[in-house]
């Protein structure tokens, strides 16, 4: 099982194809975090990062439940 992560939408983790984002909750990657660079808690580099292309792409099921209860 991929390891989870908390991630805010301070990370480049949150705009990525490969993320599966469930914001103030834990997220996933489906590349099991290649991030290559940090700057405090924020993650800023990934070798892997693919832009989604709309705003809620790379949301979880449940928290696009939360979107429109």
């Amino acid at each position: 099982m991929n390891r989870q992560l908390s991630i805010s939408d301070n990370d480049i983790c949150s705009d990525c194809k490969h993320c599966v984002y469930n914001p103030g909750e834990m997220s996933f990657c489906r590349k099991n975090w290649p991030f290559a660079e940090t700057f405090g808690d924020d993650i800023r580099k990934c070798l892997s990062f693919e832009m989604i292309e709309t705003e809620y792409e790379n949301w979880s099921p449940e928290a696009l439940k939360d979107l429109n209860p």
